[in-house]
């Protein structure tokens, strides 16, 4: 019988997600996750198998986060045009705040790490 995590899964994901946000997937190494998430490398290795896999883990722990904030605001009461307008100036809004790191983490990333989106 396998030993039981002694992590919380969602919890290294999101850590690993501000490593590679602040450095980009190129310039994080190995010893930024692990100084980031806490976990040893092994640990770390054995939970995600790769650093891309992390990676892919962490965008789309990214996606659903902000997918499901977006649909919440669609789904609830007003005017449509306003539920729109708000999500529309929520991205902007985080774009915009956002928008130096963001360009950073990706231009530290090759193309040939880019995730291919795909949606079930």
């Amino acid at each position: 019988m396998p030993r039981p995590k002694g992590f919380d899964p969602g919890a290294v994901v999101d850590a690993a997600m501000a490593a590679f946000w602040s450095k980009g997937y190129a310039a994080t190494s190995a010893q930024d996750l692990v100084d980031h998430t806490g976990l040893g490398r092994g640990s770390l290795y054995n939970a995600f198998t790769s650093k891309h896999h992390l990676f892919l883990e962490a965008l789309r722990r990214y996606d659903e986060e902000w997918t499901t904030r977006q649909v919440k605001v669609l789904e609830g009461d007003g005017p449509v045009r306003d539920r729109v307008r708000r999500v529309l100036m929520t991205v902007v809004e985080e774009e915009s705040a956002e928008a130096p790191r963001a360009a950073a983490a990706w231009r530290s990333t090759p193309p040939s790490s880019w995730p291919v989106a795909t949606r079930a």
